[in-house]
C-alpha cells in the first residue's frame, strides 16, 4: 500500500470533509515526496553505478598486473633457456678449439699444419657463428621485454585514474 492510497482511504471516510484547499496541499506534498523519492533512487543508481565502476576498474588493474607477471616470467624462463643453450654451445666451440690449438704438428704430428689450421678456422667460425647467435638472443629477450614494459606502462595510467576519479 502506497502513501496515495493511504490518503485517498483517508478522504473517502464520510467523516472527513476534504475542500480545495486541502486536496492542493495534498497534491504538492504528494508530487514532493515523489520528486524527492525519485532523486534518491538516481543518487542510490549512480552510487552504485560508481561502485561498479571502481570495481571494474581494480580487477582489471588487477588482470594487467597478473598478465605483465605472467609474460614477464615467461619471456625470463625463454630467455634462460635459449642462453643457456646457445652458452652450451659456444663453450663446446671453445674447448674443441682449445682442443685443436693444442694438437701437435710435423713429420709425427697427429693432424699436418694445413688440416689444422682448416679445422682451427672452421671451428672459430661457429664459435663467432655461436657468439652472434647469443647475442642476438639477448637482444631479442630484452626488446621483447622492453615492448612488453612499455604496454604495461601504456594500458596501466588509464585504469589507476579511473580508480582515483571514482
Amino acid at each position: 500500500m502506497n502513501l496515495r492510497d493511504v490518503i485517498s482511504e483517508f478522504e473517502s471516510s464520510p467523516a472527513i470533509s476534504v475542500d480545495e484547499q486541502f486536496v492542493k496541499e495534498r497534491s504538492q506534498i504528494l508530487s514532493k515526496v515523489e520528486l524527492d523519492l525519485e532523486e534518491r533512487r538516481r543518487k542510490e543508481a549512480s552510487g552504485e553505478e560508481a561502485i561498479k565502476r571502481f570495481s571494474d576498474a581494480k580487477i582489471l588493474l588487477e588482470q594487467i598486473e597478473k598478465e605483465y607477471t605472467t609474460k614477464t616470467k615467461e619471456i625470463k624462463r625463454r630467455k634462460d633457456s635459449e642462453i643457456k643453450r646457445l652458452s652450451g654451445k659456444v663453450d663446446g666451440f671453445r674447448e674443441e678449439l682449445h682442443h685443436i690449438t693444442q694438437k701437435r704438428t710435423g713429420i709425427l704430428g697427429v693432424i699436418s699444419k694445413k688440416a689444422r689450421a682448416q679445422k682451427e678456422a672452421e671451428t672459430t667460425e661457429r664459435l663467432n657463428s655461436a657468439q652472434r647467435e647469443l647475442t642476438l638472443a639477448v637482444q631479442y629477450f630484452t626488446a621483447e621485454q622492453e615492448r612488453l614494459r612499455e604496454e604495461y606502462k601504456r594500458r596501466k595510467p588509464p585504469v589507476i585514474e579511473q580508480i582515483r576519479d571514482r
